[in-house]
């Protein structure tokens, strides 16, 4: 992927559903740009890592991603920039979801919370 290439936009059909736990979310160009996620349990973390096509970590490429949460309890969910030491970049709520971007090497939200 190069900078400034957009990812096509798809929607991963089924929920992913974190059980209980932290967990990883490894995105490229491929990935679906709505994923949804069920935390599974109150104060989950939820790290985004981006990695390019050749997959050896982080890129500077563009990549978006909008993350749903589709927990069936008030659940929040903690999204965290996994490629720069699990950094915190937005807690989204139960039914919410918001915008994640990462660009030149980080990830950063533009939405967070209750939308």
């Amino acid at each position: 992927m190069t900078v400034g290439t957009r990812q096509y936009e798809s929607v991963n059909s089924s929920t992913t559903d974190m059980s209980g736990s932290d967990g990883d979310l490894t995105l490229t160009a491929a990935s679906d740009k709505l994923q949804l996620v069920d935390a599974g349990g109150s104060g989950n973390a939820l790290d985004l890592i981006a990695i390019d096509a050749s997959e050896t970590g982080i890129t500077t490429g563009f990549m978006e991603v909008y993350i749903q949460n589709e927990s069936d309890a008030d659940e929040q969910l903690q999204i965290r920039d996994g490629n720069n030491s699990d950094n915190v970049i937005g807690i989204v709520d139960q039914n919410s979801g918001g915008w994640f971007r990462f660009v030149g090497g980080q990830w950063a939200s533009s939405t967070s919370g209750t939308n």
